[in-house]
């Protein structure tokens, strides 16, 4: 499901090379004709995701395959490990402490809006799909962390490398920014006053991850076009 939103990144390519995107020798028509089908070929994206929401609740507290409560009692202790100011962001210290801050927003969420809504919850579809996009880039998210890891350990000399690295942090800045939009509008639906004040305040905790995208950005432009590699 996440992978399909792609679409986006083949329709500015498409737009980029204007008429040639049309051209079935190009690599470009055959992504962006892929990935239209993909959003619709086993239910549409917004479907799939109110159900990747109640599918994790059903495995945690029906067939008790994830065990949720117990991470969601570890949420004090991770908090207090992220609340290192002086800690040196060395290696990837810097992008576990954000995917951990990532996950304790989904759990809080998660558990506000179980207790606050209870049965109601399965009335409000974009409270779900909140949830889910939080679900999704929490996922997409370590899944990427645990291929750069496997990465530095099998291939540490591959010159490919920090070009991959490179692109796993202008994501996670990308995926930082999506769960704060979704955490307080998930809030937004369903409190008001002090209330709302409280929620937002524990969002918060996604905090931030501070790297600047823009040069990533080029320095990675810049390696493909010197490789050649697309």
């Amino acid at each position: 499901m996440q992978c399909s939103e792609t679409v986006d990144c083949h329709r500015r390519g498409h737009s980029n090379i204007w008429r040639d995107g049309y051209s079935a020798e190009n690599s470009i028509e055959s992504g962006y004709r892929d990935s239209r089908i993909l959003r619709i070929y086993e239910g549409t994206n917004e479907i799939n995701r109110m159900l990747a929401y109640g599918e994790l609740m059903k495995r945690a507290f029906k067939n008790k395959e994830i065990d949720i409560p117990g991470e969601f009692k570890k949420i004090p202790w991770n908090l207090l490990k992220t609340f290192r100011p002086f800690q040196p962001k060395t290696g990837l210290t810097y992008e576990r402490s954000t995917l951990r801050n990532i996950k304790n927003t989904f759990l809080l969420l998660g558990a506000i809006t179980g207790s606050k809504l209870k049965e109601k919850l399965i009335d409000e579809q974009e409270i779900v799909m909140n949830l889910s996009d939080i679900l999704a880039e929490c996922y997409i998210a370590e899944s990427a962390l645990l291929r750069i890891e496997k990465l530095r350990q099998k291939f540490p000399n591959d010159p490919g490398l920090d070009t991959k690295y490179k692109l796993f942090q202008i994501y996670l800045y990308e995926a930082v920014h999506k769960v704060r939009k979704s955490s307080y509008d998930a809030i937004n639906s369903f409190s008001t006053g002090i209330e709302r004040r409280i929620y937002i305040s524990l969002a918060k905790n996604v905090g931030s991850y501070l790297v600047n995208a823009k040069t990533l950005r080029r320095e990675v432009v810049a390696e493909m076009i010197q490789t050649k590699i697309w």
